[in-house]
């Protein structure tokens, strides 16, 4: 903890009548003088000395960084008593684009108040401080302790940043987003530090000179990171990396990643291909690319064992065939939101898949060559071209939600098995009808809404001899109503809910 001088009048000068003056001298190493109200020193005050004048005082000791109450003359002031007080060590130091309009927009009274701003930190669950000191744009903030702590400043206006003497500190999490600084450089290690949010600032490149040994938690989104290439390896203990809008057209750090990272965000950028040269850790169970410009998937390397959802939905892709197969790990592929034709995998997709999105593609047909895998349970083909769904190979016994709304069926009779299916979604298709020859022995939802049904085929009963009791079908907004038809009767003596 540091000493600092204080040193007062005993005789207040007279600024208004009635009115004592109440405000300190701040004197950096610089020399400079700042002025702040003496109401807002913090930490602990004792009684250094009393001396009949300022050169007696500064005999004592006064040096640059002193702390004084106004006015300061002349060395023939009399009656002076030096005080020492154990300044607070830690400091942040935050410059303002405009800390006037920093206040009036988050409610801080007075600037040079240190209660005004631990008031507004509270709201946000941050830390507090001992005392600020303000120079134009420019906030000091001391204090004496730090518990396990936050420093949330997000949305500030925040220029530049930066801590002193928190290396040994317990700050858990500091959040800076959504501000405007251009970089961002550490000048301690941070070892408590867990959480680091930069988003939204306009850095343009993150290369740290000092690691933050302890991080788990790294969000550089909309940073404009055109290239993410540290020099600095990641820290091991890093779980989370979120690299997403940050225009980035290609992604090959030259230092591995770290070996525990679980999650690489890399939405909503502007890749055309993926393809890193040094391996990615086998760690990383969630991959996501969406939102970017891929053409092809084709990675040279193995993607990581541990990989348990694939995301590459909403991109420009034609095809969906790696060169490897999938980890076996792998449980979701998201592939909604390209210009799919044909799906198609020359390579086995792995057994542990439960889950296939390819909504919103350009598929006309859907019959793959190689069995879809056993334990797949969801297929969405929400929203594609197809006029007919007959694949040749049995759908897996495992699968209970098949989704074909919005395409071009004119007839739904696949010869493949339907027995196992849960949910049927076929509205916003031109069906004339509704009457497949498979079993329906599962079914316990139906959407026929918005599709092109008679009244000759909402009497087509075939299919609900199989069907089991307590169903729910939609059939709102066809040609001709259900209601009535013997489709109805015979779903009514099963108890099922008919929404018409």
């Amino acid at each position: 903890m540091a000493k600092q001088i204080f040193k007062t009048h005993l005789n207040f000068q007279e600024v208004d009548p009635g009115t004592i003056e109440d405000k300190v001298l701040v004197r950096d190493s610089d020399g400079n003088v700042k002025e702040i109200a003496s109401t807002e020193l913090g930490g602990s005050i004792e009684i250094k000395g009393e001396y009949n004048n300022n050169g007696e005082a500064l005999a004592g000791g006064l040096v640059p960084g002193d702390l004084y109450r106004l006015p300061i003359t002349s060395d023939s002031q009399a009656s002076l008593i030096a005080i020492t007080i154990l300044l607070p060590s830690a400091a942040m130091r935050l410059l303002f684009t405009d800390i006037d309009t920093t206040c009036l927009n988050n409610g801080i009274g007075d600037k040079k108040s240190i209660s005004d701003w631990n008031a507004f930190f509270e709201t946000r669950g941050s830390l507090t401080f001992d005392r600020v000191t303000v120079t134009g744009n420019e906030a000091i903030f001391n204090v004496s302790e730090v518990p396990v702590s936050n420093l949330k400043l997000a949305s500030l206006g925040i220029a530049e940043f930066s801590l002193t003497d928190f290396s040994d500190k317990t700050l858990y999490e500091l959040d800076l987003g959504f501000n405007v600084l251009t970089s961002f450089d550490p000048s301690e290690a941070l070892p408590a530090m867990s959480i680091l949010k930069l988003t939204y600032n306009p850095i343009g490149n993150f290369d740290p000179s000092i690691a933050l040994p302890n991080l788990f938690n790294l969000n550089l989104s909309g940073c404009g990171i055109s290239d993410f290439n540290p020099s600095l390896p990641l820290p091991n203990s890093l779980y989370y990396l979120y690299l997403g809008e940050n225009g980035m057209t290609n992604f090959d750090p030259s230092i591995a990643l770290p070996p525990n990272l679980n999650t690489l965000w890399l939405a909503f950028n502007d890749l055309t291909g993926f393809d890193p040269s040094i391996a990615l850790p086998n760690s990383i169970s969630q991959l996501v690319l969406a939102i970017n410009k891929l053409t092809t998937f084709t990675p040279s390397l193995p993607l990581p064992a541990n990989l348990y959802a694939l995301s590459l939905n909403n991109n420009k892709l034609t095809e969906f065939d790696p060169p490897t197969a999938l980890p076996s790990n792998v449980e979701s592929l998201h592939l909604s939101n390209n210009n799919l034709t044909v799906f198609d995998p020359a390579i086995a997709l792995p057994d542990n898949l439960v889950l296939i999105d390819l909504r919103i593609n350009k598929l006309t047909d859907f019959n793959p060559s190689i069995a879809l895998p056993s334990n797949l349970q969801t297929l969405n083909l929400d929203s594609n071209d197809l006029t007919a769904f007959d694949p040749e190979l049995e759908l897996p016994a495992a699968l209970t939600h098949l989704t074909l709304e919005g395409n071009n069926l004119t007839v739904f009779d696949p010869a493949v098995s339907l027995s196992n299916i849960q949910q049927l979604r076929l509205r916003v298709n031109p069906l004339t009808y509704f009457n497949p020859s498979s079993n329906l022995d599962a079914l316990t939802l139906l959407t026929l809404d918005s599709c092109g049904i008679n009244t000759a085929g909402w009497n087509l009963v075939d299919w609900t001899d199989s069907v089991p009791n307590n169903g729910v079908v939609y059939a709102m907004y066809n040609p001709d109503t259900i209601t009535g038809s013997d489709t109805e009767a015979s779903l009514l003596a099963k108890s099922w809910s008919i929404n018409a």
